[in-house]
């Protein structure tokens, strides 16, 4: 016998692909596929994310054991929660499964990637369609991508936006670009109008680039080497975008200088702060930063907190203003700002131990302390030597003079 081979059952041509105008999912591809590990025993569905309460909660295996088109289905639930980059690899394997190429995946499903975007390899990201502001705002939320993937987007955001120039840059336009300004180049960064970033500086105050604060690392930078203490924040060199975006703060079209700064201005400026040279944030008014942070509340104030914390000027500086710090040699309370009681955020004898080390209360924490101590004790500083703030002196005063009078009017009555 002859095998009959009919035409077109066992081979597709290669123009049904290209002709494609819309960006329809491949369903015959997304049925017969389960992702590169194989699917796992049991049927793993959008069902079973929404039981786990989170994708966060399933392993990159089980993620991609979903079919691509259930994927498609709840990628705004998938994308909800922090994922780790083999989750979020994971998901956009499923996407690419049901769109065959990056460029394919239509704007209104990037815009529901959520913490599925830092699953994007950066030469994905450079065929990703960026020419929608909204697609550019939900891609510019912060996500914990890394200098790499923001590097791309800026890029090919620079690439699709080409009829604008960083100087025609409007406050709207730094406000959808919001995390990927991170990726610029600093001399792009340079030529943002600096009444323009004013404008934006609420919006971009949770900003938090590669290598600060609560973002992703960058390799070589951070810890607490020899080359740390030397310098500061040592972040800046790896970034010097932030540095330059932090200079607009200072400027006469801006903010002005550091030392007549409100609180509403830190406020406005933020994380932003974290890039400032050591000089500029020495001459930020403390007490602006202490009443900033006392203004936050929710998530905003945990956000700037680790900026400001994880700063060792700006620590440093909050520190020593809201701390009692107990000496080894005399253990005499330091007066403090806040009113803290020394009762409760001493340090311990060995005085070489900073706040926050292994085993001691970490500034962040002793700061809401400190607030609570203040609300119920004043706000005056303790008598040096005394550890009884001037308010509870004068209190038992007052309750001691009350005591002699009224005891002299009874025996006036008698």
């Amino acid at each position: 016998w002859v095998p009959v081979l009919v035409p077109g059952l066992f081979a597709v041509p290669e123009f049904s692909r290209t002709t494609t105008t819309t960006a329809t999912p491949n369903t015959t591809r997304a049925a017969s596929s389960s992702g590169p590990s194989g699917p796992l025993p049991g049927t793993v569905t959008c069902a079973t994310a929404e039981q786990a309460g989170s994708a966060s909660a399933l392993p990159a295996a089980s993620l991609r054991a979903i079919q691509p088109q259930q994927a498609l289905s709840c990628i705004a639930f998938l994308g909800k929660d922090p994922l780790g980059e083999d989750q979020a690899r994971a998901v956009w394997d499923l996407l690419l499964q049901a769109y065959e190429t990056a460029d394919m995946v239509p704007d209104e499903t990037l815009r529901l990637l959520g913490w599925v975007a830092a699953g994007i390899p950066p030469d994905h990201i450079a065929n990703l369609s960026l020419s929608e502001f909204d697609t550019v705002a939900a891609l510019g939320v912060f996500h914990n991508l890394s200098l790499d993937q923001l590097s791309a987007m800026a890029d090919s955001v620079r690439f699709q936006w080409s009829a604008k120039e960083p100087e025609d840059l409007s406050y709207l336009d730094l406000t959808a670009l919001n995390h990927i300004l991170c990726g610029f180049n600093a001399s792009d960064v340079a030529r943002i109008h600096a009444d323009a970033y004013k404008e934006a500086a609420s919006s971009l105050s949770l900003l938090r680039c590669p290598g600060t604060p609560g973002a992703a690392p960058v390799p070589g930078v951070g810890g607490s080497s020899g080359a740390d203490l030397a310098n500061p924040n040592p972040t800046l060199n790896a970034l010097p975008s932030l540095r330059v975006l932090a200079s607009m703060a200072e400027s006469g079209d801006a903010f002005g200088d550091p030392a007549s700064w409100s609180a509403a201005t830190v406020r406005a400026i933020g994380c932003v702060l974290v890039g400032l040279p050591s000089a500029s944030l020495v001459r930020i008014p403390v007490h602006s930063m202490h009443a900033m942070l006392q203004a936050l509340a929710g998530a905003d104030q945990l956000i700037v907190r680790k900026c400001m914390y994880g700063t060792p000027v700006i620590a440093q500086r909050l520190s020593s203003a809201e701390l009692p710090l107990q000496s080894a040699s005399t253990s005499t309370a330091v007066p403090t700002l806040m009113g803290a009681s020394p009762s409760n955020s001493t340090t311990s004898s060995n005085s070489s131990v900073p706040p926050g080390a292994p085993g001691m209360p970490h500034p962040a924490g002793l700061a809401d302390q400190a607030v609570r101590n203040g609300t119920q004790q004043g706000s005056r500083p303790a008598v040096p030597g005394s550890g009884v703030s001037v308010f509870d002196q004068y209190s038992r005063f007052s309750l001691l003079a009350a005591t002699v009078v009224t005891a002299n009017i009874w025996v006036s009555l008698e």
